[in-house]
């Protein structure tokens, strides 16, 4: 049963890391495009 417990415990911290996980993928995807389009922009 300690294998259960662990994999529970796991489970609870990923729950909680997981949106952050995506809040800062987002970020980083926004970011990202902003600059390309900034830098395509600046090409024209």
């Amino acid at each position: 049963m300690k294998i259960v417990h662990i994999l529970w415990v796991y489970f609870c911290l990923f729950e909680d890391v997981w949106p952050l996980i995506f809040d800062y993928s987002v970020l980083l995807f926004g970011w990202l495009s902003f600059i390309i389009l900034a830098y395509v922009r600046w090409l024209l």
